[in-house]
């Protein structure tokens, strides 16, 4: 999660003789800031040691590759964790059971998967942590570089809180810099920025002057001789010289670009 909680959910499912489906779930408080691959992992394991004392064959669906990768590789990056899963899952091996795995695409609909991420979420809200996690060096340092800039940021607001420049600097990035019309909307501007694929607006060409006009006066258009007519959008939208290409519902079909 963004809050840097962590959880991680099981749903086991047993049949018995006469085929009566029996589902438990079990939900597990994550220490904190421990990786996606991490919580799939300590799920693993605490599947299987769900399993490891029972009887028949068992299938794990997966949602995560990473964690699956992990339990091939010769050097995951967890090692720890992925050693305490194939040792149990070779005990299993042992009494001639076997234990398959298969990996579920996650948030496509699928039910029992849908209903496992619950499960996982609620874990999260817990304040007790029921498994502590070991974190990797990269993990530690990125923790230490978040607290570090959190309190540098606290601090730095702290001491300008009530300086004129906070308050005048909040002011003008709220501002609207340029405005191309009363009736344009931020989207708008957006789509027309787009349409116009890097062309200058006419308030950009009273700003700079090309630098190969020696005389220092505008470069016209050989299709147009207006003012201001340098941008696509004036050749889209509004110059005469294009009229009979125009299509006759151009604002419309020009709100749909996206």
């Amino acid at each position: 999660m963004e809050s840097g909680r962590a959880g991680c959910g099981i749903l086991v499912r047993q049949y018995d003789v006469h085929g009566v489906v029996t589902d438990t779930h079990h939900a597990y408080r994550l220490s904190d800031a421990i990786s996606s691959t991490q919580a799939e992992l300590s799920a693993i394991l605490l599947g299987l040691g769900k399993v490891k004392d029972g009887v028949g064959d068992t299938y794990f669906y997966v949602d995560s590759r990473g964690a699956l990768e992990s339990l091939r590789s010769p050097h995951p990056v967890f090692d720890e964790i992925v050693k305490e899963c194939m040792g149990i899952l070779q005990g299993i091996e042992r009494t001639g059971r076997s234990v398959t795995f298969i990996w579920v695409p996650s948030h496509v609909g699928i039910t029992l998967n849908e209903r496992v991420d619950d499960i996982a979420k609620q874990a999260t809200c817990r304040d007790s942590v029921d498994i502590q996690g070991t974190l990797s060096m990269r993990q530690v340092k990125t923790q230490i570089r978040d607290t570090q800039n959190d309190t540098d940021k606290a601090r730095i607001e702290n001491k300008y809180a009530n300086h004129p420049l906070m308050a005048h600097y909040t002011n003008v990035a709220l501002q609207t810099h340029f405005s191309y019309g009363k009736h344009r909307t931020k989207w708008k501007d957006t789509v027309f920025t787009r349409l116009r694929l890097g062309s200058p607006f006419y308030w950009e060409l009273g700003m700079n002057v090309p630098e190969d006009d020696k005389k220092k006066k505008k470069k016209k258009n050989r299709l147009c001789q207006q003012l201001r007519s340098h941008t696509l959008q004036h050749y889209i939208l509004q110059c005469p010289s294009l009229a009979t290409f125009r299509h006759p519902d151009i604002d419309n079909v020009t709100d749909q670009v996206i």
